[in-house]
């Protein structure tokens, strides 16, 4: 797996990476209404943002403030038709992005396991 640089270049994914993007997309998660969003998604396929906006009591802005949000995320994808900008998500990455975090918490789990089962110091 490779990501980009600032320049546009491909570079190996490093392990910061890994944590940098777990982050960013829990982050996206955190907010209910682009929860509402990725549920919308989910239940109707891809949506035009308007679509999507007609959904909520929310600005068509603040709407696309949170499809931005999704977007560096990798939660969504955008495509354009015309003039409009097509929503869905990205299952996939979501996924992988998931199973990534289960590794992460099955690491902590075995590390505590671990020290559990070892003998208490003697001093």
């Amino acid at each position: 797996m490779a990501v980009k640089t600032e320049a546009g270049k491909k570079r190996p994914l490093k392990e910061k990476d890994i944590y940098a993007f777990r982050t960013e997309m829990l982050r996206a998660l955190s907010d209910e209404t682009r929860q509402a969003i990725i549920l919308l998604l989910g239940k109707e396929g891809p949506l035009f943002v308007n679509e999507i906006a007609e959904q909520f009591s929310l600005s068509r802005p603040t709407i696309s403030h949170h499809l931005s949000v999704l977007r560096a995320a990798h939660i969504v994808k955008a495509t354009r038709k015309g003039k409009e900008i097509y929503y869905s998500l990205n299952v996939l990455y979501m996924r992988r992005a998931l199973q990534s975090v289960m590794l992460l918490i099955d690491s902590i789990e075995t590390i505590g396991a671990a020290k559990a089962e070892r003998p208490a110091l003697q001093i």
